[in-house]
């Protein structure tokens, strides 16, 4: 089983489809991914690279997982857990009823009527 090489402090857990055993990892280095890791990634969510691409990725997600690393090395013990950094406000109106267009006004401007509604041809074929 290929165990994804997420090394940044975090604990991964990742379910091989092949069998029914369960991977966990925690180092305190993170190394770069390899080709395997990112294919065996791409399996489990049904993705198709090209090598170009998987190679990109490989490259990509080593980077994210550096930076993450970098992120858990900072001491955050004197700052209180934050839900949202800025304060939030409805930005909704209230709801009011309000006076509607006149039918008749509004029926004027229609190319055909029938007894008090907008007639249109039909959108559907008869199946």
């Amino acid at each position: 089983m290929i165990c994804a090489g997420i090394r940044a402090r975090v604990h991964v857990h990742l379910r091989d489809n092949d069998s029914d055993s369960t991977c966990m990892k925690e180092a305190s280095t993170v190394a770069d991914l390899t080709r395997e890791e990112v294919e065996h990634v791409a399996r489990l969510a049904y993705l198709r690279f090209t090598p170009e691409e998987l190679e990109q990725f490989r490259i990509q997600l080593s980077g994210i997982l550096t930076f993450i690393s970098e992120l858990q090395e900072v001491d955050t013990a004197m700052i209180s857990p934050t839900a949202q950094v800025i304060p939030l406000t409805n930005v909704l109106r209230e709801d009011e009823a309000l006076a509607s267009l006149d039918r008749d006004a509004f029926l004027a401007n229609v190319p055909r009527e029938e007894e008090g509604f907008i007639e249109v041809d039909a959108v559907l074929e008869d199946a």
